[in-house]
């Protein structure tokens, strides 16, 4: 089974009090990439440039919506729906495998197979990639449109950018 990556791009402008999403993106598995922007399925003489730096407190709503789950009691009758849950009994596990609850509040808790969650800039993912020796011509096609997408939104727009990701295996 292999391990997949969850990625939001988010930007805030100076008049912005929060961060918007612009879009979820669909990247491609690369695991030097993983490896570099936050290790994971780092092989022995993989670099790390950066560790996990957990999901952002103020992550945009939509993000927020994609990476949390709501809690229900273990008796609740939950009829199929748009929203995520898990029951009460297994955020024990959730947590000890990990995940943690969302910031002040104890109603909604990490996806249960989410893992290391963090976000990095586009002059932090361009580092990570030339301290490992990838150029960007040399991603797929999404991840090319990603970091393009990017350095535009920061460039054109002057805001805020950043990739706001998680694993899942």
């Amino acid at each position: 089974m292999g391990t997949d990556i969850h990625a939001f791009i988010e930007n805030r402008s100076s008049f912005d009090s929060g961060w918007r999403t612009q879009s979820e993106v669909f990247l491609e598995r690369d695991y030097r990439v993983f490896s570099a922007l936050a290790g994971v399925r780092a092989a022995e003489d993989d670099a790390t440039v950066f560790d996990p730096r957990g999901f952002p407190e103020d992550a945009s709503g939509l993000t927020q919506l994609a990476y949390y789950v709501h809690i229900v009691s273990d008796q609740e009758f939950v009829a199929n729906g748009l929203s995520r849950f898990v029951r009460a009994s297994e955020v024990a596990a959730i947590i000890a495998n990990g995940g943690h609850y969302r910031h002040k509040s104890k109603k909604l808790v990490s996806h249960p197979e989410a893992r290391r969650p963090s976000w990095l800039t586009i002059s932090e993912i361009q580092n990570a990639l030339s301290t490992i020796g990838i150029r960007n011509e040399t991603l797929g096609v999404n991840w090319q449109l990603t970091l393009r997408s990017m350095q535009a939104i920061e460039t054109e727009f002057q805001s805020k950018v950043r990739l706001v990701f998680w694993f899942e295996n």
